[in-house]
């Protein structure tokens, strides 16, 4: 190793002496913005997620309701969606007992984190054990609008309308109370 001549020795000394690095005021300030900054990001993202699952929620039973009046056409029997404030049951109505009661058979039964609320009049109200009948046609005998998680955000697809022929995803609209497609 080469010895090093005295004034560089000087030189290098006094520079390293003004080098002082950061303060811990400096370095707690820094900490305190990355944190402010990743709090931020974590609440987007899980709101981000709340309405990525209402969408999905809402898409499963718009198909899952277009799948029970396929269902109802190709078996040629009645069916009925039963749907409550925070779950469905889809059910086939097998055939008349003795009391005139249909026998039915369970073919799927869903809860959801998410509240379901109907469109009756002008306000939503808790669907409590509505009943959707599907006759063997695979026409729906009830009409309704059932929104989904509306107290949860505000997905971009989040209402769901059945009518006698067909079923339609949407988006809730406040002020007009209505689904907008």
């Amino acid at each position: 190793m080469p010895i090093e001549k005295p004034e560089k020795q000087v030189e290098r000394a006094a520079i390293l002496s003004h080098a002082q690095g950061f303060s811990l005021v400096e370095l707690i300030v820094v900490m305190a913005l990355i944190g402010i900054v990743v709090a931020i990001a974590s609440l987007n993202f899980f709101d981000w997620q709340k309405k990525s699952q209402i969408e999905r929620r809402t898409a499963e039973l718009a198909a899952e309701l277009n799948n029970l009046r396929l269902r109802a056409v190709t078996t040629k029997m009645k069916h009925a969606a039963i749907i409550d404030t925070s779950s469905y049951v889809f059910k086939q109505l097998t055939s008349a007992t003795d009391d005139g009661e249909a026998a039915t058979s369970v073919i799927l039964s869903k809860s959801i984190p998410h509240s379901i609320r109907r469109k009756s009049g002008g306000a939503l109200v808790a669907p409590s054990g509505l009943e959707l009948a599907v006759d063997t046609n695979g026409y729906c005998l009830d009409q309704a609008t059932l929104v989904i998680g509306l107290d949860a955000g505000s997905a971009s697809c989040n209402c769901v309308v059945i009518s006698t022929g067909r079923v339609i995803k949407g988006k809730w609209n406040e002020t007009a109370q209505d689904c907008i497609f």
